[in-house]
């Protein structure tokens, strides 16, 4: 109990103890004590919490929005799945008494718990009429889950600025993420370590930034998807080429700090996906590079940018590969494609030539189903509106800009 009393104060949970306002009702708190045991039902540790008796709370006047956003259990155990699959590292984190650290949005009154003295001046008073003010949530309350995401919620807000973790937050803005790549490979920035050029040592912080960004692009930001992607398959022997490619990046990110997903309430609810695929975007290895978008309202909800893991002969076949992707949606969904031939291929099932005999059948049968069973609708769309291209290659800055917009991004001064 002592050690719970001396947590809450080192929190700064308890204002001062008064009298109970005539026209509060205060609330009720209670000890709660667990046995904490391990594997072989052992006792380890004796643990008392004092929580609230958030029962006694009226909506309205103690408490307003209770509201808090979590994982669901299936998207949880999804993970813990995928982590087995993938023979990975799962970690977890504990905030240790996180509602703690919430501050209040209402003032609370609650009662005077055992343990704790009463100061001499209110000593000849009867101890039910005093009771102590709460200045932060306590387990028990009704509000206190979301005071804590909503404590959360600005801590993380005021960490998205990576700029200054990697010491470029006053660094000049560029107006894209990456440089357009050269058609010669010796000349592409981009290119894999060499024979004697030297590897970045642990001083510079690759993985780090390699990480920021990655988290940052899974989120909010699917306008860095490509860079990313591709400077991050450098992360075993990166060079100062690729350091400065991550530094582009933040340049390109310290002039578009108020950039980000706009989701309009006057938006139409339609899901369309933008797919494609750049032949031999990776020259040195000679991969192909997917990329898909798929916008809701006109705004995008789900992106990737990929290596292909298969080698792609031509560029149909390379359009081809991404189909692969099981595609869940109730009603049909329109995925636009720059491709002719790969629209025909995929409408009229695989015809045998001498441009198609490099391209197993069964790249065709999965996407002619979901077509057949109306569940997929392929439509041709130009290069130059064609959305996807923003995740597989390097664009000028004019055309990266439109698809920018056409994803639904804003700058906050703009909407």
């Amino acid at each position: 109990m002592q050690a719970e009393l001396d947590s809450l104060n080192k929190r700064k949970v308890f204002g001062p103890i008064v009298i109970t306002p005539k026209t509060v009702k205060h609330v009720g708190c209670k000890w709660i004590f667990v046995r904490k045991r391990n594997e072989k039902n052992e006792v380890i540790r004796y643990k008392a919490r004092l929580v609230a008796q958030g029962f006694s709370q009226r909506p309205g006047i103690d408490y307003d929005e209770t509201y808090s956003p979590i994982m669901d259990a299936i998207t949880f155990r999804y993970l813990i799945s995928l982590a087995v699959s993938k023979n990975l590292e799962m970690r977890l984190m504990d905030v240790v008494t996180a509602y703690l650290y919430g501050s209040l949005d209402s003032d609370i009154y609650m009662k005077i718990p055992e343990g704790f003295k009463i100061p001499e001046a209110l000593g000849s008073k009867p101890k039910e009429m005093c009771s102590i003010k709460l200045q932060r949530s306590l387990y028990g309350l009704k509000q206190s889950g979301r005071m804590w995401y909503n404590r959360l919620s600005d801590y993380l807000k005021s960490k998205e600025r990576l700029l200054k973790r990697f010491n470029m937050e006053n660094a000049n803005s560029l107006s894209t993420p990456m440089v357009v790549r050269s058609l010669n490979v010796d000349n592409d920035p981009f290119r894999p370590c060499e024979n004697g050029e030297e590897v970045l040592g642990s001083e510079v912080p690759y993985l780090s930034a390699i990480g920021a960004l990655m988290y940052l692009t899974n989120c909010t930001r699917p306008d860095i998807s490509f860079a990313v992607n591709l400077l991050a398959r450098f992360s075993s022997a990166p060079t100062k080429r690729h350091w400065n490619g991550i530094k582009h990046i933040f340049r390109y990110l310290r002039g578009t700090t108020d950039l980000g997903l706009f989701y309009p309430n006057d938006s139409k609810e339609e899901l369309v996906g933008y797919a494609d695929a750049s032949y031999l975007s990776d020259p040195h290895k000679a991969r192909s590079q997917t990329g898909y978008v798929f916008l809701n309202g006109g705004t995008a909800i789900s992106w990737r940018s990929q290596k292909q893991t298969l080698l792609a002969t031509s560029s149909n076949h390379a359009k081809l590969l991404h189909y692969m992707k099981p595609l869940e949606n109730r009603s049909p969904t329109t995925i636009y494609e720059d491709n002719p031939a790969c629209i025909s291929q995929m409408k009229e099932g695989y015809i045998k030539s001498d441009r198609t005999k490099h391209i197993p059948p069964r790249f065709f049968s999965y996407t002619q189903d979901l077509i057949k069973d109306n569940q997929v609708e392929m439509r041709y769309v130009s290069s130059s509106n064609n959305s996807a291209d923003l995740f597989t290659k390097a664009l000028p800055t004019a055309i990266f800009r439109k698809h920018v917009h056409d994803i639904g991004m804003r700058h906050v001064q703009a909407i």
